[in-house]
């Protein structure tokens, strides 16, 4: 999916906010494409990022990690509508309570986490919007401070091939990351 086409201008709220002078001149070319003749009846076309962001630390008083992840409110919406027979609409944070087991169901298919070498599953605790995405808090049981956490986070990968799930961890004043991908859809850290 491009940002913008020059025919049939198509932009996104981010395009706007973060390019405001490169959405001026798609305006103006797809107004009066004559105005730069190799551009004329092309398409311009960025790469889209399929990227989510996971933050995760420990808590001691909940005795669990608690994980906080951010997708694109469009990309999550087409992984759950392949999944679903009825079609759904994210965005309306009216309907963030139905969506709650939704949202427990994919995330704790796609979502595999051992602490210490025991496999523990993800609850989904809430959800909200935040612009372009949906902010999901997840927390995962953890009766210690985990010494060893292997992930595997294979979100939205099954619509979107290129998609990466990174993980940020701060756990014992200790920061690690992990990028899952299809080629790695499995990676641990040791604090």
């Amino acid at each position: 999916m491009s940002l913008f086409a020059v025919s049939g201008l198509k932009a996104n709220s981010l395009a706007i906010k973060y390019f405001p002078e490169l959405t001026q001149v798609a305006t103006s070319i797809s107004t009066n494409p004559d105005a730069i003749p190799h551009v004329k009846n092309e398409c311009i076309d960025f790469h889209k990022y399929y990227l989510s962001v996971s933050n995760v630390t420990y808590s001691q008083k909940a005795k669990a990690l608690q994980m906080i992840s951010r997708y694109f409110i469009d990309d999550l919406e087409d992984v759950l509508n392949e999944r679903l027979e009825k079609r759904l609409q994210l965005g309306n944070a009216d309907d963030l309570p139905e969506l709650k087991p939704i949202l427990e169901r994919y995330f704790s298919n796609r979502i595999r986490i051992k602490v210490d070498g025991k496999e523990s599953i993800p609850t989904v605790i809430g959800a909200e919007y935040d612009v372009d995405q949906i902010v999901v808090y997840l927390e995962i049981p953890a009766d210690m401070l985990p010494k060893s956490i292997e992930i595997s986070n294979k979100s939205l990968i099954e619509l979107f091939p290129d998609q990466k799930n990174l993980t940020h961890f701060k756990i014992n004043n200790q920061r690690k990351s992990l990028l899952n991908s299809r080629d790695t859809p499995t990676d641990s850290v040791k604090f």
